[in-house]
């Protein structure tokens, strides 16, 4: 198809993309929508309008919609189709327009991650998530009140189906019911767009691995000697760090050198500020013995730039004081455990995060010093997630509501005794015959 001049024709991205800037600014009309026009400067900018001109006053009206292709052609030509209903009533299509374009997703993601995930320990890898997602469905020259239901349904279908990660699908939709909440607090929209929508991806795989006695005992060989077994000894120290102290994988791998603490009182412990946590309360956990060995063994390795308690081993990076990527920590793993499978060792595969779930079990499995075992609402505390109202069954949260304005209570001398417990269940298990004992 030959690239049409200064005319009139039905618009097609190809031909749309193909348009090049001449001697000066050319004017072109779309046959299937009308009164909309792409305006190419010399420069070879494209911005659509809306060109038309009142039956009922005769007065004309052009109106900038936005840039192209930030703005698709679908949507300008769903703005030109409303503004054109609308004709008559200038300062409605005016508003329109503006708001087709000026107040957008773009502007509004900016606003979200400067306000509220520059705070959050996941706050870059979301607004990447949520970009990479707008960038490829052309919305972030769009009006926010403009994206719908079935334009998120439409991308997590492409997530779900073309990418076949229905997890991620999941994953992406919470992330963008989350974004859209915030943005009705703020004023830019009235209603979440998605509110009640289910998870396209379904639940997700929660998972329910446990590492064996047996398996942990072969990791523990690894983790306390890992060249002997070719693995890195700062991935070797972050899933120690998940382990024994039942953190998410990324928390260890962002652990920050000044985020940890000694004094006589408390011993040696991890805390993250309110603002880092996504509950919005800080994060406090005491270290036990084994956590804080390894931290130890950080700070002795450190040199004065370095920061992360678990840094980045690529020397492209180190230098410029860059943390462990999780997806490092995950491949090296896969490696390790496909090595150790080939010595004859009997290791299933596992991922970073069913040592949490590992640790937790461990926790509930044995019977705490003095007798009896952990609630597992004291448990949920040492996770850093909502405990379950016991007295109702597990069917209420007990925080969330009024007691998050009233409890304030860090439970550090219950988690302190939990993750010495910890401890002492892995030196049981670590030694021969894997009974309990508690730690020298």
């Amino acid at each position: 198809m030959s690239t049409p001049t200064g005319t009139s024709f039905e618009f097609f991205d190809s031909v749309l993309k193909a348009l090049k800037g001449g001697e000066k600014t050319v004017y072109y009309g779309d046959t299937k929508c009308q009164g909309l026009r792409l305006t190419v400067t010399s420069g070879g900018t494209k911005t659509f309008r809306f060109v038309a001109r009142a039956k009922s006053t005769g007065k004309p009206v052009n109106e900038k919609i936005g840039r192209y292709p930030d703005v698709t052609l679908k949507y300008a030509r769903e703005l030109a189709d409303e503004a054109r209903r609308m004709l008559g009533q200038r300062k409605e299509v005016k508003f329109l327009l503006a708001t087709g374009s000026e107040k957008t997703f773009g502007d509004t993601l900016d606003e979200y991650a400067a306000e509220h995930l520059a705070r959050l320990r996941t706050g870059k890898e979301t607004k990447q998530a949520l970009t990479t997602v707008a960038k490829r469905q052309g919305w972030m020259q769009r009006s926010m009140r403009a994206i719908t239901k079935e334009d998120v349904r439409e991308a997590m279908q492409h997530i779900l189906v073309d990418r076949e990660a229905p997890q991620m699908a999941s994953r992406t939709q919470v992330l963008f019911s989350g974004f859209f909440n915030w943005a009705v607090g703020a004023g830019h929209i009235d209603v979440n767009p998605i509110s009640g929508m289910k998870l396209m991806g379904g639940p997700g795989n929660i998972g329910d691995r446990v590492l064996e006695d047996e398996e942990i005992r072969i990791l523990w060989r690894v983790l306390s000697a890992p060249t002997d077994y070719g693995f890195g000894p700062v991935y070797a120290r972050a899933l120690k760090l998940e382990l024994t102290t039942t953190c998410r994988p990324g928390m260890a791998t962002k652990m920050l050198l000044a985020q940890v603490h000694t004094d006589g009182k408390h011993g040696t412990y991890w805390m993250l500020s309110r603002e880092a946590m996504k509950k919005d309360r800080k994060y406090v956990v005491p270290l036990n013995r084994f956590a804080a060995e390894a931290v130890a063994e950080a700070v002795a390795e450190a040199g004065p730039l370095d920061k992360w308690v678990c840094p980045t081993t690529s020397s492209d990076f180190r230098d410029d004081g860059k943390h462990m990527r999780l997806r490092s920590l995950n491949r090296r793993l896969n490696e390790l455990i496909a090595r150790l499978q080939k010595m004859g060792l009997k290791i299933e595969a596992f991922t970073p995060r069913d040592l949490r779930r590992t640790a937790a079990t461990l926790l509930r499995r044995h019977k705490r010093p003095g007798g009896g075992r952990w609630r597992r609402s004291e448990v949920a505390s040492l996770l850093s997630h909502q405990p379950e109202d016991e007295e109702m069954g597990g069917r209420q949260k007990s925080r969330g509501t009024v007691m998050d304005h009233y409890d304030h209570w860090d439970a550090y001398e219950e988690k302190r005794e939990m993750t010495d417990h910890l401890a002492a269940i892995l030196t049981g298990i670590i030694a021969e015959g894997g009974g309990v004992r508690l730690a020298a």
